[in-house]
């Protein structure tokens, strides 16, 4: 793809069975309006009763501002639908500036604390 003039990066977000739809339309089409992009779309990767999951994979020019531009908007969208950003691939270092949006930090560290007393795992790789 680089060849090409693009990048690719994959982003998974699950959301109620209710929701799914409507955040696929959301995510496509705003990821879509975005400068820079050469392509979006998604697959259903994971089902549960409950919901499922899509995973977006986004054709983009490659520079930072434009990748973190996907990011932000792929969050948005995930936000509005009552969705989560942290599936099946965890919060990880990308992504914990987004699940400081979906669950309380202090929760967070309260729950950190409790199986990591010393701060042994991962450190540094928290939501500030």
């Amino acid at each position: 793809m680089e060849g090409l003039g693009y990048a690719m990066e994959t982003i998974e977000v699950a959301a109620k069975w209710s929701r799914l739809l409507e955040l696929y339309y959301d995510v496509v089409a705003s990821v879509g309006e975005l400068n820079g992009i050469g392509g979006v779309g998604a697959c259903t990767s994971h089902l549960y009763e409950q919901g499922g999951s899509l995973s977006f994979t986004v054709l983009f020019q490659p520079k930072k501002e434009v990748y973190w531009k996907v990011w932000e908007t792929v969050d948005k969208a995930t936000r509005a639908h009552d969705a989560t950003i942290s599936h099946s691939d965890g919060v990880g270092v990308l992504k914990k500036v987004y699940a400081k949006n979906e669950i309380p930090v202090d929760l967070l560290r309260r729950v950190k604390q409790a199986i990591d007393p010393d701060g042994i795992l991962s450190p540094d790789r928290f939501p500030d």
